[in-house]
């Protein structure tokens, strides 16, 4: 299994002979376990989920397709039950099949809804030594996901935010190609400066 420390907070894993190497997440000082694998070996209850519990490491298996991009709701999930483990002091660790190309995407839009751009999230997270394994969709979701995170501080109602997702999943519909991370984060924070003063003058009082 190879482990990739991003910080103290988020490791990405990835295992080669479909095992999770229980004992290196125990070195490692991880707490939870975010395991999106669809391939899981034969004696996966008996050997990984018994050392788990004994390990006391926290576990949530969310079998996703490769190279995942959508639903939105369920990458937002995933994104969820990240930052939460991550709130309760818990190191994670995104733990995907080799080459299912998931781990890396998750954990840069969880670092996005942190307050990075989607540049700098993906450098944060190579600087450890990942390979970008993005796909495609996956480079273009994350810039219109990036323009989202902008955006939804400043919406009011459940309806805005649904013409907002609606706004987003169109930009993914766009046959036009878009370059991985394209908004730095000097950018990322100048529009979110951009979008505070326009829709302060939408909404009247900014509620910050």
């Amino acid at each position: 299994m190879a482990l990739w420390t991003i910080n103290n907070f988020l490791s990405i894993s990835e295992d080669y002979e479909g095992k999770l190497d229980v004992d290196k997440l125990v070195q490692a000082g991880i707490g939870s376990v975010i395991d999106t694998r669809l391939v899981l070996p034969p004696d996966y209850i008996q050997r990984e989920r018994m050392r788990l519990m004994e390990s006391h490491i926290m576990y949530g298996l969310m079998p996703l397709d490769k190279s995942l991009v959508g639903p939105f709701s369920l990458v937002e999930s995933v994104c969820r039950d990240i930052l939460s483990d991550m709130n309760f002091g818990y190191r994670v660790a995104v733990h995907e099949n080799v080459g299912q190309g998931n781990a890396l995407f998750l954990s840069a839009l969880a670092f996005m809804k942190l307050g990075f751009a989607p540049k700098h999230s993906l450098e944060m997270l190579m600087s450890a030594g990942k390979t970008n394994d993005l796909s495609e969709p996956q480079k273009k979701f994350m810039n219109a996901y990036g323009e989202y995170l902008v955006q939804l501080p400043y919406v009011r109602h459940d309806e805005e935010q649904m013409v907002l997702r609606r706004k987003m999943m169109q930009t993914m519909e766009d046959k036009d190609p878009v370059s991985q991370g394209n908004l730095s984060q000097q950018d990322f924070l100048i529009r979110r400066s951009l979008d505070t003063r326009t829709q302060g003058k939408t909404h009247g009082k900014s509620g910050c």
